[in-house]
């Protein structure tokens, strides 16, 4: 017991992922990648569920799925972005009430650390009034942040948290 409280009492801060941690998003997600696809004609792999998708990247999603052995996929992703926009723009993800409640009373420095972009992040958050508790501590592992789970983006998150990485939770 004594190890665990010696432990909480090293945490400063939380860095969280967004998609499916903070926001009920990862559905959305998942089946625009499906309805992507239908419009497109492409066949894909009607049996692996969302459940068994969770948490990686798009383009890695659509090698999944995909049974088709010759497919173009910047083009799928440039058609699956736009379909994205629709349905984000249709059904807002709702955010999780009891974290809500937790970033209101915390005081811990949280942060996100996400393979999302940021404008996705922050439209989100913006609407849920959460942005104040992020602020400038939001890290999108997309561009030139290698995706997770490679580990720049959280050491690069506990910088913004201006923590040493052993003093932060990450919470996926």
């Amino acid at each position: 017991m004594k190890k665990l409280r010696n432990m909480t009492e090293k945490i400063k801060g939380i860095l969280f992922d967004f998609d499916g941690v903070i926001a009920e998003s990862e559905q959305i997600w998942f089946g625009t990648a499906l309805i992507t696809l239908k419009k497109m004609g492409i066949k894909y792999d009607k049996s692996i569920k969302q459940k068994s998708t969770i948490g990686i990247i798009s383009e890695h999603l659509f090698q999944q799925l995909i049974v088709e052995e010759d497919y173009n996929l910047s083009q799928i992703m440039k058609n699956y972005k736009r379909e994205l926009k629709i349905a984000f723009e249709r059904q807002s993800p709702k955010i999780y009430p009891h974290l809500k409640k937790f970033f209101r009373s915390t005081n811990l420095k949280i942060g996100i650390v996400s393979n999302a972009h940021q404008n996705h992040i922050l439209k989100v958050l913006r609407k849920n009034n959460l942005l104040k508790y992020f602020k400038g501590n939001i890290t999108s592992c997309t561009g030139k942040i290698p995706y997770k789970p490679f580990k720049d983006g959280y050491v690069i998150g506990s910088k913004k948290l201006g923590l040493k990485a052993n003093q932060v939770l990450v919470i996926e």
